[in-house]
Order: structure tokens, then C-alpha cells, then sequence
């Protein structure tokens, strides 16, 4: 491809290259994207030019055990079986912390009361089917667990399992999502931003028969 020729707007004010207008148009958004800029000198004329970073939601399902001690509830992704937490893309006519809710329901059968502001974010690569993959940023909402399902809707899908949060660094198939876990290790529950009171009644209703305290 030739390089992109400089345009003097003194000499041609409507001059405009061709191959400038194809890189703009090639670059659609996708549901739940946001917007990331290309480093400096990517971008027509040597501007940063946006592309787009997609968006999901994410909780972070967790308990106090007998001993006093935080656990977390992870579940394994469906193309990798990595552990991770659930998360998905925003739901229609939902708030991202009702979405988060509702990833927890369906990925790992856990039933609680989530957090109405985020506790943290991470970024990862998520795969395509074409073997792509694409940067994705992962807003995280903590879910005081009050109860797990015996039946869920992905229960074929995935694993779910109770682990200590040096467990869930260790385990966990993405560094940022480690990174973030590891800030949980030196906080209390009141700093680490997860405290019951400041979370939402559960919007879930399940047959008792179905549901396992925790």
C-alpha cells in the first residue's frame, strides 16, 4: 500500500484520500463497545484514531466462611475451561450491576445481593470464533452470595467452585483479573468495597428445594 500523501487544505480544500476514507468506515463498534485510542501516527494524517474495546460485566460472587475468612466463587469459561469469574455483556433494559446479577444466576447458580457501584475492572483478550481476539474491559460488581443452586441454567457448561481469594490468584487464566484479586488479600470487606449493607435486595426466586444455603 502506498503511503498516505500529506493534503495541503491551501491547495485543495475538498481533497481527501481515498484509502483514508476506507480505514474510517472500516471501524464499527460492536454492542457494549467503548471507545480506545490507536498510539499516536495510526491514524489518518498521523492522528490517533478511536477503535473499539468491548464492554462486559462482571461479579464477583462471595462469602465468609466458619473461620472468618473471605472466599470467592469462580467458574470456568466455556472455550478454555480457565478460571474466571461471571461475566457477560450488558442486558437489555438492565443496569450493569443487574447484568452482573445476572451472570452470576446463569454461570454459577449463585443467588444474592449485588453491589449497586463497581469494586474494580479488568481487561483481557477475548477470543473469537475466527481465532481473533479483541480487547475487552470487565467492570466488576461484588455479590454477597446468600445461596447456591443445586440446578442452574449453565451447569452443563462450566465448573463452579468455592476457593480462598490466594486460591482464585493463583487459578485464575488472566493476570489483570489476578492483579485484581490480590488488591482483596490486604483490605477488609468494608474496604475492599463489599460491604452487605451497601448491596441491592436480590432480584432472583427460586424453588427453595433448589437453592443450598451457603
Amino acid at each position: 500500500m502506498r503511503p498516505l500523501r500529506s493534503i495541503d487544505p491551501s491547495q485543495d480544500r475538498n481533497a481527501v484520500d481515498v484509502s483514508v476514507q476506507a480505514s474510517a468506515i472500516r471501524i464499527n463498534p460492536k454492542r457494549g463497545a467503548i471507545m480506545n485510542m490507536h498510539p499516536p501516527g495510526n491514524g489518518p494524517f498521523g492522528k490517533a484514531e478511536p477503535v473499539p474495546i468491548l464492554q462486559q460485566y462482571g461479579a464477583l460472587p462471595w462469602r465468609v466462611n466458619r473461620q472468618g475468612f473471605l472466599e470467592v466463587l469462580l467458574v470456568t469459561s466455556r472455550r478454555r475451561g480457565r478460571w474466571t469469574v461471571p461475566k457477560g455483556w450488558l442486558v437489555k433494559h438492565c443496569s450493569g450491576s443487574q447484568s452482573a446479577e445476572t451472570e452470576a444466576y446463569e454461570e454459577a447458580g449463585a443467588i444474592g445481593r449485588v453491589n449497586a457501584a463497581p469494586i474494580g475492572s479488568f481487561r483481557y483478550s477475548k477470543q473469537r470464533d475466527d481465532g481473533s481476539a479483541e480487547p475487552c474491559n470487565v467492570t466488576i460488581f461484588g455479590l454477597h452470595v446468600l445461596g447456591t443452586l443445586h440446578n442452574w441454567p449453565e451447569m452443563s457448561e462450566r465448573k463452579r467452585r468455592w476457593m480462598s481469594v490466594s486460591e482464585a490468584c493463583d487459578v485464575v487464566g488472566e493476570p489483570t483479573l489476578a492483579a485484581f484479586l490480590a488488591t482483596l488479600r490486604s483490605k477488609s470487606i468494608d474496604a475492599s468495597g463489599l460491604a452487605p449493607e451497601t448491596a441491592l435486595p436480590s432480584t432472583r426466586q427460586d424453588a427453595p428445594g433448589n437453592l443450598a444455603a451457603v
